[in-house]
């Protein structure tokens, strides 16, 4: 992918949020080797990033989707009702088109997964800084799939139903994860959790936890392909 020229003349201060601090190392280390970049600072969560964010003041936001705690797209929410002209590129593992077109209707210029090559990365925050969104032409086709069918009608995917945290929660269903272990990672109640399964069975018109289970591990697998 060729080289795009940053527009700025001042260096794009980058921001990096990922539960992983080996991924947030790896980020700083491509950034650093552009002479139009600097890496301004990482956190783990939500929580820590809104108070660094607002300390720290960076162009450019990099949001894994998967937090702990409160998710990368409602950060990127709150991120952008204090600063509407905050960059923002959403990262994940997941490779889902309903993804892409949940970060982008929530104001994320882009997103990216991580199993792309590392020159992906600073092509697609050049892009963005340069007044251009960011999706791979794989994600393109499948939007573009996804909301114009054979008939020329528009149709979505099953899972465009589900709010930003029953998405959340399904993917991890379908890595394995138990109740409890969802609980310990988004940091909810059991309860809050227990809700969101029951919410997601009604509106997926699953019958019990197994049809759950199996809806969940199906789709996580398709969506990681």
């Amino acid at each position: 992918m060729n080289s795009l020229q940053m527009l700025p003349k001042e260096k794009t201060k980058v921001f990096i949020v990922d539960p992983q601090p080996i991924v947030s190392f790896g980020f700083a280390q491509l950034i650093h080797q552009e002479q139009n970049m600097v890496y301004s600072g990482a956190a783990i969560n939500a929580e820590n990033a809104l108070s660094s964010i607002a300390k720290i003041k960076p162009d450019f936001v990099v949001i894994d989707i998967f937090l702990p705690g409160l998710s990368g797209i409602e950060l990127c929410k709150k991120l952008l009702a204090e600063n509407e002209n905050l960059l923002i590129l959403m990262t994940s593992t997941c490779h889902d088109a309903s993804h892409v077109e949940r970060v982008l209707r929530h104001g994320a210029k882009g997103y990216i997964t991580k199993q792309e090559n590392c020159s992906d990365l600073i092509s697609a925050i050049k892009h963005i800084v340069n007044g251009r969104t960011y999706i791979t032409n794989k994600y393109k086709d499948e939007i573009i799939e996804g909301l114009v069918g054979r008939a020329g009608v528009f149709s979505f995917p099953s899972t465009e139903i589900l709010s930003d945290r029953e998405l959340e929660i399904l993917y991890l269903i379908g890595q394995g994860y138990t109740n409890h272990q969802i609980v310990d990672q988004l940091h909810v109640s059991i309860k809050t959790v227990e809700s969101h399964n029951a919410h997601i069975k009604e509106k997926l018109h699953l019958q019990h936890a197994h049809a759950l289970i199996q809806y969940a591990v199906k789709w996580t697998i398709s969506a990681q392909l």
